[in-house]
C-alpha cells in the first residue's frame, strides 16, 4: 500500500473530526489537472538536447539517428598503435641484448652502448603517447584519410631511424627527431583547427516521463 499524500491525510482527518464537510474532499491534489484526476498517468514529453551522433567515432558503441547501436572503429589509429606496440617490443629486445652481452642487469652500469639504447627506448615512449592520442582524436574529428595514414606511417619510420641513429648513425637520429617534432606539431595544430573551425550541431531527443497521481 503506497503512502498517502499528506494533503489527503490532513483533509481526511479534518473531515472525520467534523472540521470539514466530506463533500468538500477533492478527489486529487489541486495541482493535478481536472482531466486526469481519476488516477490516470500524466504523460509529459520532455525535450532533452543531446549531441548528434556521427558515424566517425572512437572505437566503441554509438547510436545512429534512429537510436540503433552501431560499432565504430578508428582503423588508422588502431593500425599505427599496433605498429607502435611492435616497435616498442623491438626497442626492448635491443636493450635486453646489450644487457645480456655486457652483464648489466640494473641501470646502465656506465656502459655507453646500453645508455644509448635505453635512451632510444625512453624517448620513443615519451613521444608516442602524445602522437597516438592526437592521431585518434583527429581521426575521430575528420575521419580516415590518406594523409593521416601517411602521418602515422612516417612517424613510425622516423622512430626507427632515431633508434638506429642512437647506435651511431647520426643522420638517422637527426631525421628521426625532426619527424617526431613535426608530427606532434602538425597534429596538435590540426586538432586545434578542428575545434575552432568546425561548426557543432545538436539534435533534440524526445524522452517521455510518466508521473502517477498518488492514491
Amino acid at each position: 500500500m503506497p503512502d498517502q499524500d499528506p494533503f489527503f491525510v490532513t483533509l481526511e482527518r479534518d473531515a472525520q473530526l467534523g472540521r470539514l464537510d466530506p463533500g468538500l474532499m477533492p478527489s486529487a491534489p489541486p495541482w493535478i489537472p481536472d482531466q486526469v484526476r481519476d488516477d490516470e498517468a500524466i504523460q509529459a514529453p520532455l525535450a532533452l538536447p543531446s549531441p548528434q551522433c556521427h558515424t566517425r567515432g572512437i572505437a566503441g558503441i554509438a547510436a545512429n539517428d534512429k537510436g540503433e547501436a552501431i560499432m565504430i572503429i578508428l582503423p588508422i589509429s588502431l593500425t599505427i598503435a599496433a605498429g607502435a606496440a611492435l616497435l616498442n617490443l623491438w626497442l626492448s629486445v635491443r636493450v635486453g641484448r646489450v644487457r645480456t652481452k655486457e652483464k648489466v642487469f640494473i641501470g646502465d652500469g656506465g656502459n655507453d652502448a646500453l645508455t644509448r639504447r635505453m635512451r632510444a627506448h625512453s624517448n620513443f615512449v615519451e613521444n608516442t603517447a602524445f602522437v597516438l592520442i592526437l592521431l585518434a582524436l583527429v581521426e575521430l574529428g575528420v575521419g580516415s584519410s590518406m594523409w593521416l595514414w601517411g602521418v602515422g606511417a612516417l612517424y613510425l619510420v622516423g622512430r626507427i631511424l632515431h633508434a638506429l641513429g642512437m647506435d651511431g648513425m647520426m643522420w638517422g637520429r637527426m631525421v628521426g627527431t625532426i619527424i617526431t617534432m613535426l608530427t606532434q606539431l602538425g597534429l596538435a595544430v590540426f586538432a586545434l583547427y578542428i575545434v575552432y573551425a568546425t561548426p557543432v550541431s545538436f539534435s533534440s531527443r524526445i524522452v517521455e516521463t510518466e508521473v502517477v497521481a498518488p492514491k
